[in-house]
């Protein structure tokens, strides 16, 4: 049985057009943690930067060139690059170049900006002055750079009320395209420092056209004239760029500081010291801010801070020039190496670095008061509702933490903590240890890897000999005849409080003064028991040939024959809308009860 590190809980889902059958998830659990527990933190908006899946595309997985400028998704859903090489379109399994030698062309190879405007047309810039448009009927139109106007790279295109397009000519200012097809230019003048203009250009809701510079702001207000951006604004000169946010909002980043527009006045609200040089910018639909940076790669602000990738991922290395979050939530990176995504997953993750006193972890247990309490190979957690974890003061002789194999409460809401080799240690509610059992006691040596708590608040414990129980007369062993001798793998007890007892040879079960063996092996060949789970009248069981369901005195199976994609499977949960939950070695799987 293969077991890695960490917690996983799953996180609420967004619809994103397909039911997945079955999910893989990054590490097992012996007990699943699949309560939605509305009063966690952790709940609430996007999961920890680290928790993100991350996906890297680059010159070698079809990409014409690593260099992203700009990207932009039309309507259908393609995703739209902006490269050296050529526009690309991605469709979610393949790259399609268009360039000077496609049927449609370009004009020039080198893509300077993307734009899609409210129709879904997608307008395209080149190195040379040209502008095409790809119309949402797939036709496509060029506007070629005219005499008087400058042949350089466009590099950026906005689109104002009146259907003007904002043409940001490199080094030379802004021009517009107007709707009848011409092209309007005039040179900046001299005091305006256009010939250091950076690649951030915005309209704002009144047309004003905002312009990012290596010396400043730059504003086109309504007079036509374009000028510095009011010194009252304390900006400064430097690197100063605009971003207008899909909700309409002003953003300007200057230096280490971002701004917001409030009415007609920039308000100062991050300020971070050392990020001298961020280069993009995006408001995400939690209302995050993504920023790329020059040599610093990304950084987000949210709920959980400053946030940057993890140490240690091989990622697209230079400036992050372009951001974009595509219709499901992903986020787009466009990087001097490469292009990545980042994709919210599933689960969230706990680990060593949020508080747990070790990854490697065993077995987990929501009690009736909602806490959370975690097993591991490095003693027993407590995670409150406030989402911190508390590491509980358990010993074993030899002075250290027990490694912790399974967790049950009682009636008195005391919870009993089973051990590998240490025994059974009974703790309160706040953690405090109230009682050890051992070897002394009668119980015998070994790992305690299951237990179960019966109507008449006695405790049963599985051993690697058998079962026995404790209770306020102490440990007993019980003499009936047929019970198992051998390794206990799983304990439940069920709505008649009858005993269900996993062994790695089969299933036993307890009723009275009786115990009923099941055989499994007669169907499909299952042998070791993980566990049960109760739903309605039937119980199930998780084993190495599948599931079992044993309902009515009847056996049933659901296998590799079924349509399981693994044979060995740990657990079995249902959730609170109609979804059942199992664990494998291979992953989580999610399916209906139908």
């Amino acid at each position: 049985m293969r077991e890695r590190g960490g917690v996983n809980r799953r996180r609420p889902v967004q619809s994103r057009g397909r039911v997945l059958p079955w999910l893989q998830a990054a590490g097992l659990c012996l007990l699943l943690w699949l309560a939605a527990i509305p009063s966690l933190s952790a709940q609430d908006g996007p999961p920890p930067l680290r928790d993100y899946a991350i996906d890297v595309w680059t010159s070698r997985n079809g990409l014409p060139h690593n260099s992203l400028r700009d990207i932009a998704q039309t309507p259908e859903g393609h995703l739209w690059f902006a490269t050296w090489e050529g526009l690309v379109r991605y469709n979610g399994l393949d790259f399609t170049v268009f360039d000077r030698s496609t049927r449609p062309g370009l004009r020039d190879n080198g893509v300077g900006a993307l734009y899609v405007d409210h129709a879904g047309n997608l307008w395209i810039s080149d190195s040379r002055g040209n502008v095409t448009r790809r119309g949402s009927d797939g036709q496509w139109r060029v506007w070629e750079h005219q005499p008087g106007t400058p042949q350089v790279l466009i590099q950026a295109m906005q689109m104002d009320s009146h259907r003007r397009l904002w043409l940001l000519y490199e080094g030379k200012g802004i021009g517009s395209l107007d709707p009848d097809g011409r092209i309007a230019y005039t040179p900046p003048a001299a005091d305006v420092p256009m010939a250091m203009s950076f690649t951030k250009m915005v309209v704002d809701a009144q047309d004003r056209v905002w312009v990012g510079t290596l010396d400043g702001l730059v504003v086109r207000d309504n007079d036509g004239v374009l000028r510095r951006a009011p010194e009252s604004f304390g900006l400064g000169r430097g690197l100063v760029w605009p971003y207008r946010a899909p909700d309409g909002v002003m953003w300007i980043v200057a230096g280490e500081r971002i701004y917001r527009m409030q009415d007609g006045v920039p308000e100062l609200q991050h300020r971070l010291p050392g990020q001298m040089h961020m280069t993009a910018m995006l408001q995400d639909r939690h209302g995050d801010l993504w920023l790329g940076t020059e040599n610093q790669g990304l950084l987000r602000l949210s709920r959980h801070g400053l946030e940057r990738l993890p140490a240690g991922l091989s990622l697209p290395g230079g400036r992050v020039v372009s951001l974009r979050e595509d219709a499901e939530g992903s986020i787009w990176v466009g990087a001097n190496g490469g292009l990545y995504r980042l994709r919210e997953t599933l689960f969230s993750s706990y680990t060593e670095r949020d508080g747990l006193s070790g990854d490697y972890v065993r077995t987990v247990y929501e009690d009736r008061q909602r806490q959370m309490w975690i097993g591991s190979a490095s003693g027993l957690d407590r995670m409150d509702g406030d989402g911190r974890f508390h590491a509980i003061a358990l010993r074993n002789q030899g002075g250290k933490p027990p490694s912790v194999l399974s967790l049950a409460q009682d009636r008195a809401g005391d919870l009993w903590v089973g051990t590998f080799g240490d025994g059974v240690f009974r703790v309160d509610a706040q953690g405090r240890v109230l009682r050890t059992y051992g070897t002394a006691d009668g119980l015998p040596g070994g790992n305690i890897r299951a237990m179960s708590v019966d109507r008449d608040g006695g405790v049963w414990a599985g051993t690697q000999k058998g079962v026995v129980r404790i209770d306020a007369r102490g440990v007993a062993v019980p003499t009936v005849p047929g019970m198992p001798t051998g390794l206990i793998t799983a304990l439940a007890h069920d709505a008649e409080g009858n005993l269900w007892i996993g062994t790695i040879e089969g299933i036993r079960v307890l009723r009275g003064n009786r115990v009923q063996a099941i055989d499994l092996e007669r169907m499909g060949g299952g042998r070791s028991v993980f566990g049960f789970q109760q739903i309605g009248d039937a119980m199930w069981v998780s084993t190495d040939r599948g599931l079992y369901r044993w309902q009515n005195g009847r056996l049933a199976r659901v296998g590799l024959e079924q349509g399981m994609p693994v044979d060995t499977v740990f657990q079995l949960v249902p959730d609170r809308v109609g979804n059942v939950w199992i664990s494998s070695n291979r992953g989580v799987l999610r399916t209906d009860m139908a």
